[in-house]
């Protein structure tokens, strides 16, 4: 039931809205990638759900971005979640610009924009189990111009 009314509120209060430019590799593959990429990680991010960011990605996943200092950054994923802001959803703006899928590989290019800022995420996934689960994320971040 808690399920259901997660979806009927980020349906009603959210603005995902996840556009696709280009896809390849076998269609359940590219399915499965799919739902992790909207279903998890842009749906908990939008609705500011911890438990479904975290549920996007396999537990030894890591995210990497370059920080003002030019540094390269490592945040292991438990950092990364604890880091998330909870609160009232979030009306974002979405576009996967590509899905490329080789066996149990796959990699996803993406924008998320959100309160004048655009992310630009790279995710790497893979297949374990019969799953599709993010296993690092590199991305950027960059205020838009008004």
């Amino acid at each position: 039931m808690k399920a259901i009314l997660a979806i009927f509120f980020l349906l009603s209060f959210c603005s995902v809205s996840a556009q696709e430019t280009s896809a390849s590799g076998p269609t359940a593959d590219v399915d499965g990638v799919r739902e992790v990429i909207q279903n998890r990680y842009l749906a908990g991010w939008a609705a500011s759900d911890s438990a479904n960011l975290r549920s996007a990605f396999h537990p030894l996943a890591d995210l990497r971005y370059v920080n003002a200092e030019g540094k390269i950054i490592v945040w292991k994923l438990n950092d990364y979640i604890a880091g998330t802001k909870l609160g009232p959803a979030r009306a974002i703006q979405t576009h996967i610009y590509y899905i490329d899928i080789v066996g149990n590989a796959a990699q996803a290019k993406l924008h998320i924009v959100y309160n004048g800022v655009r992310f630009t995420d790279y995710m790497n996934l893979l297949k374990v189990e019969g799953r599709w689960y993010i296993a690092s994320k590199s991305f950027m971040r960059e205020a838009l111009k008004n």
